[in-house]
C-alpha cells in the first residue's frame, strides 16, 4: 500500500521499529496536535505477526509512505469444507444507549448496528461531548453506556466515573483494541467488568449488550 502524502522524517521512521514507541503502537501518534492513528496500523502489524509474516515501512517527507507485507506462502493443499448455513438470531431491546467512540467509522457502525436491533442510540465523538449530553439530560434515564476504553481529554474510564455521578443506574460496556489480558495488565481493567475487544462481529454485539443490560 502506497500513498502520496505528508510521509515521515527520519526520526519518526525510526519508531517504527522500536518495540516500545512503534507507530504499530495504538498510542504513538503520528498526527498534528497529539491525535492517535487509531487501531488500524496496530492490528494489521499484529495479524502479519501471528502469521508469521513481515510488515515493511518507507517513508519520505513530502514523498509519502509505503508498507509491503510479506506473508509465508502455505504449503499444503486447502480443502474446501462446505459448513451448513443457519441464521443466527439476535436478540435486541428498546433500552437507550450512549455509544461514546472517537473513531468515527466503529462509532457510526456500533450505533447503526445497536438502532437495527431495536435500541434507542445517543452517539458522542468523545468524553467531553457525552458528559456535555449527561448535564444537559439528567433527568433521561440511560440504561447503558458503551464506551471506548483510549480517547483523548477524557479516557473511557474517568468517563464512566463521571457519568455514574449524574447517571447512577447506568450500566457500562468498555470496548478496546487492546485484549482484555493487556488492559488487565496495566491494573486498569477489573475483573468480571464488562468488555468487548475491537473488531466484533455484530451478533457477538449484541449478545455481550443483552448480557448487560440482563445483568443484575
Amino acid at each position: 500500500v502506497k500513498d502520496t502524502g505528508h510521509g515521515m522524517d527520519k526520526e519518526t521512521a525510526r519508531h517504527i521499529m522500536d518495540p516500545i514507541f512503534s507507530i504499530m503502537d495504538p498510542i504513538f501518534s503520528i498526527k498534528e496536535g497529539g491525535r492517535r492513528t487509531g487501531l488500524g496500523l496496530a492490528t494489521a502489524y499484529g495479524i502479519v505477526k501471528q502469521n508469521n509474516g513481515q510488515l515493511r515501512v518507507t517513508s519520505e517527507v513530502h514523498q509519502g509512505t509505503a508498507i509491503e507485507i510479506y506473508l509465508p506462502r502455505a504449503e499444503e493443499k486447502i480443502e474446501k469444507k462446505e459448513t451448513p448455513q443457519r441464521k443466527l438470531e439476535t436478540e435486541g431491546g428498546n433500552e437507550t444507549v450512549l455509544v461514546v467512540e472517537d473513531e468515527s467509522a466503529v462509532r457510526i457502525m456500533v450505533g447503526a448496528l445497536l438502532k437495527g436491533f431495536g435500541y434507542s442510540v445517543i452517539e458522542a465523538k468523545d468524553g467531553n461531548e457525552a458528559l456535555e449530553f449527561c448535564r444537559q439530560n439528567k433527568e433521561m434515564m440511560i440504561h447503558l453506556l458503551i464506551t471506548d476504553i483510549i480517547m483523548p481529554d477524557v479516557s473511557g474510564f474517568d468517563l464512566v466515573k463521571r457519568v455514574i455521578k449524574t447517571h447512577p443506574g447506568t450500566k457500562v460496556l468498555y470496548i478496546s483494541g487492546y485484549s482484555e489480558e493487556e488492559i488487565s495488565n496495566k491494573g486498569t481493567l477489573g475483573k468480571k467488568v464488562p468488555f468487548l475487544k475491537k473488531p466484533f462481529t455484530p451478533t457477538v454485539l449484541a449478545r455481550k449488550v443483552r448480557g448487560v443490560l440482563d445483568r443484575d
